[in-house]
């Protein structure tokens, strides 16, 4: 814990303009190459970390920059409790549950260190809370609020509330957070950015994850976490690529702290270090890995697989337009991780066209069935890669089609991605209909990469193997066999 609190203060003060003493960043940042935007949410992360530091040098600066934070409060209008996303919007409040999102440091700012700001700022902070509090809950009653935001609002009351002897507020939290229990949506559990949502959520009312509210949360995590590779393996519901490797979340912090490692990529500064000034301290440990382990479930209906070897994990997950539209670009149906801790490799499916994927799996050997209603649009650049798979791009991988180097390939040949450490072959075959396909290797990013903004918004990071449409029946179904070799044993 000590050590994610000074990642988070060191992160901190590397984003500290000197003349401001504001974290600057901006969340989309495009052809400009400084971050000039001041965020209230990094900034108020930072006076927890600066808190947590116990420090007087430290607990100085945070009380200073708490103070001048609270000023940004809206105070009136329809708006008032909540605060601008940027310090230089005020008094606007673009994002209208904004507010949700700066919930939990003042919460724990306040639960941990009322007692050392003095009273004036104290008071001021119980203040600031209590209006913002009243804001989110009034939100979620006049608005639809997606459910991790709900939640957030929902335990940050049922904690608040007995804090300052507020039992209306603890009670419409505690209403709130049983009816979401109701309706509980599961497929928040597979993606790493939605899963740190939940964890800040469930520690503002519970200090052990095993014996929370949520009963079989800690152990899902588990499950899912490879502690060899230090990353997620669960199915590829909601996943994002920073560049060569997958994005870092506050989960990954989370789940190194529980299993005492971090990947390397958890050190590449980025202002999401500030975010582990969120967890606390719990004594659940994850075990080093053991055992070969396989888990089944379903999202929304669609049935998936997860496959977890130490060195090699790979996921399946089944596709069906109407299920996953509103997040197609990053809806992986199979995912293969494997490497280690300092480089993680992914191959995966993602984007195309098909209107339904279906998969088999058996032992390393897994198909892909994709299945196609409607007819080809041959004469669109993008549309006609109708399947399309991704490798991170690294210095000593070859891609080889019937073992030779080669940048197309037919139906039938095989083509071979191998690092020397894996080798990954994948053939495609018509399995009903009938059609004219060619297929590509080239560069290109994957629909879920999220490095390629700003001053690097043309690199590539990935390569592409796809399969291009020349003409095919309505009803064309198209298997993929993907065949994984481990070549260290």
């Amino acid at each position: 814990m000590r050590q994610l609190l000074e990642l988070a203060i060191t992160c901190g003060r590397g984003w500290q303009s000197p003349q401001t003493g504001y974290i600057h960043y901006c969340y989309t940042l495009q052809d400009e190459t400084s971050h000039h935007p001041i965020p209230t949410y990094e900034n108020l992360l930072f006076v927890l970390a600066l808190m947590r530091s116990r420090t007087a040098d430290n607990i100085t600066d945070a009380k200073t920059l708490l103070q001048q934070l609270l000023h940004f409060q809206c105070l009136e209008g329809e708006s008032k409790g909540n605060f601008p996303v940027y310090l230089h919007e005020y008094p606007f409040c673009k994002d209208s549950l904004w507010g949700a999102y700066l919930l939990p440091p003042l919460y724990w700012i306040y639960k941990s260190f009322h007692h050392v700001i003095g009273s004036d700022l104290k008071q001021a902070l119980k203040k600031s809370l209590l209006l913002l509090q009243t804001y989110c809950l009034k939100a979620v009653q006049e608005r639809k609020v997606p459910y991790q935001i709900q939640l957030k609002i929902a335990t940050c009351a049922m904690g608040l509330g007995p804090l300052v002897d507020q039992g209306e507020i603890e009670q419409k939290g505690s209403l709130l957070f049983h009816e979401m229990l109701k309706n509980r949506d599961r497929a928040y559990w597979n993606s790493p950015a939605l899963l740190s949502e939940l964890i800040i959520a469930y520690q503002m009312i519970s200090p052990s994850l095993q014996e929370g509210p949520e009963k079989g949360f800690l152990d899902h995590l588990k499950g899912t976490w490879n502690s060899h590779l230090n990353a997620y393996c669960g199915p590829g519901w909601k996943e994002y690529q920073n560049g060569t490797e997958p994005q870092v979340t506050l989960y990954d912090y989370f789940m190194g702290y529980l299993s005492g490692e971090y990947s390397r990529r958890c050190f590449k500064d980025h202002p999401v270090q500030l975010q582990a000034a969120l967890l606390q301290p719990i004594e659940e440990k994850i075990p080093e890995f053991v055992e070969v382990l396989e888990l089944e479930g379903a999202i929304h209906g669609l049935p998936w697989k997860m496959v977890k070897q130490k060195e090699i994990a790979y996921s399946l997950i089944a596709k069906e337009n109407t299920a996953i539209a509103v997040q197609e670009k990053t809806y992986s149906p199979l995912k293969i991780l494997w490497g280690t801790s300092q480089r993680l490799r992914s191959f995966i499916c993602q984007s195309g066209t098909s209107d339904r994927i279906d998969f088999n799996q058996v032992g390393n050997q897994i198909e892909l069935l994709f299945s196609f209603s409607e007819s080809a649009q041959v004469d669109h650049s993008e549309k006609n890669q109708e399947i399309s798979f991704f490798i991170d791009e690294e210095i000593g991988t070859t891609i080889t089609v019937d073992k030779a180097l080669a940048t197309t390939f037919r139906l039938g040949e095989e083509v071979i991605v191998s690092d020397g450490k894996v080798a990954i072959s994948l053939s495609f075959h018509i399995e009903s209909g009938y059609g004219d396909f060619f297929g590509h290797l080239m560069k290109s990013n994957r629909p879920s990469q999220r490095a390629n903004a700003g001053a690097n918004r043309f690199t590539v990071y990935d390569w592409q193997i796809f399969l291009r449409t020349l003409h095919r029946s309505d009803d064309c179904i198209v298997k993929a066999t993907v065949k994984i070799n481990n070549l260290t044993v």
